[in-house]
């Protein structure tokens, strides 16, 4: 079994610090599970050998998302303790610039919608998760839709529904007011006729002060 801890001695003394208990918070079954069931598309796990226990059990928990979606050890980190919430967005921005490496890396640029487990996952975040799909038969007929789609921008209501049924503005602020994460949205196309995703752009991050945080 070869868990071990990556070592970060290039990064400022801050970053290894923070890369340093990342990788020790990521030493953890349960995380592997988490990533594997919310994170991790069906593709991903193929790349894992669709198994888990023996994919954790091998390569842990970082070797695990560098099989599933390549990169390097501070990618594998950075990524992987953001899916699962061990870093908030503003921390991972700024490790990603103290490890040069490009924020977003090795994360699907597509969402993803399981339809087993009814959870929506984009960039590595869990965004939608219907609890009760039969009273919810709209959300889920769009999400399979666009998944079924591949994600293109834009889809056909999947419900035929005349141009002028309000219902569809509806479904669109049901999607968009539980969204668990703002990184992206859904629209009404316009049109009366499909509904469109879009990717939310991000705030620019807070300037760093290492004055104030001692860092």
């Amino acid at each position: 079994m070869s868990h071990e801890v990556p070592r970060f001695e290039s990064l400022p003394t801050w970053a290894q610090g923070a890369l340093q208990e990342a990788s020790l918070r990521l030493r953890n079954g349960t995380v592997a599970l988490r990533l594997w069931e919310r994170v991790f598309t069906d593709e991903d796990r193929k790349k894992c050998g669709n198994d888990v226990e023996s994919c954790y059990g091998n390569d842990g928990v970082i070797g695990m998302w560098k099989k599933a979606r390549g990169g390097n050890d501070y990618e594998a980190v950075l990524n992987a303790a953001l899916a699962v919430g061990f870093l908030t967005d503003q921390a991972y921005e700024e490790l990603c610039r103290a490890c040069s490496v490009r924020s977003g890396s090795h994360l699907p640029e597509k969402p993803h919608w399981d339809k087993d487990a009814r959870r929506l996952t984009y960039r590595g975040k869990l965004v939608r998760e219907v609890k009760r799909p039969g009273q919810a038969t709209n959300i889920v007929a769009i999400l399979d839709a666009f998944e079924e789609a591949g994600w293109p921008s834009r889809i056909d209501d999947p419900r035929g529904r005349d141009k002028n049924d309000e219902s569809r503005r509806k479904d669109v602020e049901s999607l968009n007011k539980k969204l668990l994460k703002s990184v992206m949205r859904f629209e009404c196309d316009g049109t009366g006729t499909g509904f469109l995703w879009k990717r939310s752009e991000k705030p620019a991050a807070a300037k760093r002060s290492d004055t104030k945080t001692g860092r």
